[in-house]
């Protein structure tokens, strides 16, 4: 990763998604690759009213 700029990608409807690049060098526990790509899913984030608190 040459450019330093960071980027996110995120998708929001019935479910919540961020995708994003990062150094491996940032995460202790990881080596032997560059980069890694965290892609993260949160299936039907507004059904479940137990899920987040209401303010």
């Amino acid at each position: 990763m040459e450019n330093h700029d960071c980027s996110v990608g995120v998708v929001l409807a019935t479910g919540f998604n961020v995708a994003y690049m990062e150094k491996v060098e940032n995460i202790p526990k990881l080596n032997g690759f560059a980069n890694i790509f965290f892609d993260t899913e949160i299936f039907y984030f507004y059904g479940n009213k137990n899920f987040l608190i209401n303010t």
